[in-house]
């Protein structure tokens, strides 16, 4: 009978572990980040876009025109991009909304937000990042 009752558990066990594991697959293969959808980010979250490539925003520099403030110009905002390829780190610094290629990818920033308010200082972690990688 303790026998049985092992036997069980260990089924029990083996089932829960298979599901489990079945279930942080499907989860990583829904994660697609180089396709027609884009998609958002937060500074400092690491995005593997393949086995050899992976990157993180670790700065964003917001100068742009503050809305209720009068500017003598519009100003930008600047993403510092950390990219491991091949484990080869770049360090490149991307200027507004703007594309770029890199290792057969083309990389295109669509949207920072939030967008400066008046004096309110915006923290690191309160930035969003949307883009859109598409494989050239």
């Amino acid at each position: 009978m303790k026998t049985l009752k092992l036997s069980i558990k260990l089924k029990i066990i083996l089932l829960i572990l298979i599901f489990a594991s079945s279930n942080c697959e499907d989860q990583y293969k829904s994660e697609k980040y180089v396709n027609d959808t884009p998609f958002t980010i937060k500074p400092n979250e690491s995005i593997e876009i393949n086995d050899n490539l992976r990157f993180l925003i670790d700065g964003v520099f917001d100068s742009r025109c503050p809305t209720g403030v009068f500017c003598f110009w519009a100003g930008n905002v600047e993403l510092s991009f950390k990219i491991n390829q091949n484990s080869s780190q770049i360090d490149t610094l991307i200027s507004d909304l703007s594309s770029f290629n890199l290792a057969g990818y083309n990389w295109k920033i669509m949207d920072v937000s939030p967008y400066p308010v008046g004096n309110k200082k915006i923290g690191l972690s309160d930035y969003r990042i949307t883009m859109l990688i598409t494989q050239n």
